[in-house]
């Protein structure tokens, strides 16, 4: 396999982060990118009440712990009319959530929707001696990123029985969708599917998982 290493995690990040339509590779559910949370924020401007509830409902049920607390909290006041614009004002009154509020309103917004936001997977992590490299990256939460930290897929299998095929769909996602575009392209270079579908699979089996677990993988997306 003849990669591309010139190709640094910088400049990946910053094209895979404003892709849209992305599925987190260990939850399967959709990935908010920056032009998202830019266009949710955007869309706030100028609304009221059960308008406000109504643009942010469909991300409630995305969200765990503190932020669907708060957003549920927003999305109530809302429907009820305590809740009027998306500004400085209106939030401080629900209460100032600490990592989550801001005296800003857009930063609030961002905050508040960030553990479903893009990061970077490396799928060998890094404390396994894992590269940092286009051929060791899947796109996934920040959330579901920071609860994986350094544990095997195989492990994080066991636990979540879908997991599978929300890895092996968000291979196949970036190898048809993202490499095989004329952007996706010019960014990574001409003979990326090979490459990138190899080198994922390869930094896989380096995590030390057992030979059924990768043949379930390469079964899908070879």
């Amino acid at each position: 396999m003849e990669i591309n290493n010139n190709i640094t995690f910088g400049s990946t990040y910053k094209f895979l982060q404003n892709q849209r339509g992305l599925n987190c590779a260990c939850c399967g559910k959709l990935i908010l990118s920056e032009k998202d949370v830019t266009d949710i924020y955007k869309s706030l401007q100028g609304q009221k009440g059960s308008n406000v509830a109504k643009i942010l409902s469909p991300y409630a049920s995305m969200l765990e712990g503190k932020s669907q607390r708060f957003l549920n909290t927003i999305i109530n006041c809302a429907n009820e009319k305590k809740f009027q614009n998306w500004n400085f004002k209106q939030l401080s009154m629900l209460g100032k959530e600490p990592n989550i509020y801001s005296s800003d309103a857009k930063m609030t917004l961002n905050n508040l929707l960030k553990s479903i936001k893009f990061s970077v997977e490396h799928t060998n992590p890094r404390s396994n001696n894992g590269i940092n490299h286009y051929t060791n990256y899947l796109p996934m939460h920040i959330g579901c990123n920071i609860d994986r930290g350094s544990e095997s897929y195989e492990l994080i299998s066991k636990k979540n029985p879908e997991f599978i095929q929300n890895l092996r769909n968000s291979i196949l996602q970036i190898k048809s969708r993202i490499l095989s575009d004329k952007e996706g392209k010019t960014h990574f270079g001409i003979k990326l599917q090979e490459d990138y579908v190899e080198g994922i699979i390869k930094n896989i089996i380096a995590q030390g998982i057992d030979k059924k677990f990768f043949a379930d993988i390469l079964s899908c997306v070879v």
